[in-house]
């Protein structure tokens, strides 16, 4: 991708191990990979959908959903700040009595951009419990590129790519939690198996 201020915005695409309900260590495995994605020019790096709280079919992750004021997700801001990058990452969020999936860019100065998601599927339609947020997205910059953010299925909302390139949107970043076929991912029984894990 080109841009007239900066010929290239270079994003690292993270993916530690997510444990649902671990969010101290969820977070903790974060930063290794940030600063390999620093250390290679990165000013972008992306972590999936719920990397935070973690997402699972048995609502483990849900139950530990986090405010925005939840002091644990001020260990990512100062993250940001430490590799002076951008960092996306996701979490179920707790507002009050009102639950959403969302995910935000943490800034090295502190800043966040919050989005929620929108277009619900699976495993949020069946808990009933996750609100839908609005359509409309935050557009925010990362080194002069324009960029927002399509969590999972919200890529699916109609018109929605058109509307962002209408706003001049330059980089879309599409966390999700899915991984294709089931071979090459944890079932849900190994993400508490040690010996799995120490693969």
């Amino acid at each position: 991708m080109t841009h007239a201020n900066n010929p290239i915005l270079k994003i690292g695409v993270a993916q530690p191990m997510v444990l649902p309900g671990q969010v101290e260590e969820n977070i903790r495995r974060m930063e290794p990979l940030v600063a390999e994605a620093a250390g290679r020019g990165a000013k972008l790096v992306v972590f999936s959908e719920c990397s935070v709280t973690g997402y699972d079919l048995k609502g483990v992750g849900l139950a530990a959903a986090v405010s925005l004021s939840d002091p644990r997700l001020a260990t990512i801001d100062a993250m940001a700040q430490r590799y002076d990058v951008v960092i996306v990452a996701g979490f179920f969020e707790r507002d009050g009595q009102t639950l959403y999936n969302s995910a935000a860019a943490f800034f090295p100065d502190g800043q966040r951009a919050v989005q929620r998601k929108h277009a619900m599927g699976g495993f949020e339609n069946d808990v009933k419990t996750i609100t839908p947020a609005p359509r409309a997205r935050t557009i925010f910059d990362v080194d002069g590129f324009r960029c927002a953010i399509l969590i999972c299925a919200d890529n699916g909302i109609p018109g929605i790519q058109a509307e962002l390139a209408q706003q001049h949107c330059d980089v879309i970043i599409a966390p999700t939690a899915g991984l294709g076929d089931i071979r090459y991912v944890f079932h849900q029984s190994e993400l508490t198996d040690p010996a799995r894990l120490e693969e």
